[in-house]
């Protein structure tokens, strides 16, 4: 039982980036409607050209600064996992995704 464990961890291993770029891509595609919601409605009362400037803001440096954040913190943590451990969190991981995904009706 181990050697399948392993051989899939260390698949999962060598493709760590990938593997955190992926989650932290879905990650914030899913969550992406729900912060810019609550973004437009804590701007509505503010004037268009103000919300653009706050949209465009919230684009390049927040979901910026959130990627790299996220996907580089990720990569670390996963990294320093046992085997089991790593497969069991990606696939956990991956399984939480997609259930979400499945509630907003993207699957």
């Amino acid at each position: 039982m181990h050697e399948p464990i392993a051989f899939l961890a260390g698949l999962i291993r060598s493709h760590i980036a990938m593997v955190s770029l992926g989650i932290t891509a879905v990650s914030l595609m899913l969550a992406g409607p729900v912060i810019n919601a609550f973004v437009q409605n804590a701007t509505q009362k503010l004037h268009w050209l103000i919300r653009y400037g706050i949209f465009i803001a919230m684009c390049t440096i927040g979901y910026g600064f959130l990627t790299h954040f996220v996907f580089r913190g990720l990569a670390h943590w996963l990294a320093y996992q046992r085997s089991t451990e790593l497969l069991v969190i990606t696939m956990g991981i991956y399984c939480v995704l997609a259930f979400f995904a499945k509630k907003q009706g993207h699957i």
